[in-house]
């Protein structure tokens, strides 16, 4: 590759694990910044990798979801390496040596209930209206009387690479309030994080858990997603999960700690949410994916006919 564009091996920066030792910073930068000596340099990772170490996410079969302005889901394959071909997630080198995961990646999620919070609550004057449009949407049922939501309000990565997708509210009657609507939000980035699970099943790997981080750990949206995808949801005693991973690997890279395992026994859960009613969400997923499915043939059959 290096040879087809030109660009020497020595013009590119030496490759590191994760979390490893590279060097004490030099005598210059001390002095400038202040800084011992003795400070170590180590690797780092990718936010979404170092949220997985945060979290305790380090054995194979376990999720990590961040719902943030955007939906992350990362779930660790191990050491067992899968090709692109065998799915549609794209596959990533993990922290630990010789270990992979999968990562689905949705432009909107959290961006959405902002939205709705700026489109339908922007008369009231007051500091918590996200805790109001939780209470709001928690009084509406399961599947909002019909109302979905087809979330790709900022353009879909999966299951189609669209980036000129829009989100689209099905099912509309007179009778839906703005608390549908916030509902609709947060059981759509539900079914999202359900669809991208039974993507990575395709890989040979069964979730044995569930870890949501982000500004989208909330009660009602962790039940939502719990119900949907009939896993249990544990949050973490942490706000920021991945600089919180990011300090593990520094940690295990200068010697504090000696390995991952040891790093993550201080993780500590917040709070579980178990599935209380899955079984309310079964059809209405199916919708979502039968919707999801027409929506994309006629995408594509636009964009084809534009062409």
């Amino acid at each position: 590759m290096l040879d087809a564009i030109g660009i020497s091996q020595r013009k590119l920066p030496e490759l590191f694990e994760s979390g490893q030792r590279i060097a004490n910073i030099t005598p210059e930068a001390a002095s400038r910044t202040g800084l011992s000596i003795n400070t170590v340099v180590t690797s780092g990772a990718l936010d979404q990798a170092a949220g997985m170490l945060g979290a305790g996410n380090i054995r194979q079969g376990i999720i990590t979801e961040t719902t943030g302005t955007c939906l992350a889901v990362c779930a660790n394959l191990g050491s067992r390496f899968a090709s692109f071909e065998e799915g549609l997630l794209p596959i990533h080198y993990g922290i630990a040596p010789d270990s992979y995961y999968a990562i689905y990646w949705s432009p909107a999620a959290g961006s959405i209930y902002k939205w709705v919070r700026d489109t339908f609550y922007s008369d009231l004057d007051r500091k918590d209206l996200y805790s109001l449009m939780d209470r709001e949407a928690e009084r509406v049922t399961a599947g909002c009387d019909g109302l979905l939501l087809l979330p790709y309000l900022s353009g879909m990565n999966y299951p189609a690479n669209e980036e000129l997708a829009r989100g689209v509210f099905s099912g509309l009657s007179l009778q839906h309030t703005r608390a549908y609507f916030a509902r609709a939000v947060l059981e759509s980035v539900a079914f999202l994080l359900r669809q991208s699970i039974e993507e990575v099943t395709g890989y040979g790997m069964e979730a044995s858990g569930i870890y949501s981080l982000g500004g989208g750990a909330g009660d009602l949206w962790c039940q939502i997603k719990a119900d949907v995808t009939g896993k249990s949801i544990h949050t973490i005693d942490v706000d920021e999960v991945a600089c919180h991973g990011a300090a593990m690997l520094a940690a295990v890279g200068s010697g504090l700690f000696l390995s991952y395992e040891e790093a993550v026994s201080a993780v500590r859960e917040k709070q579980v949410y178990r599935p209380v009613q899955p079984a309310l969400y079964e059809g209405i997923y199916l919708n979502f994916l039968n919707k999801n499915k027409h929506y994309i043939a006629e995408m594509r059959a636009h964009f084809l006919k534009e062409k």
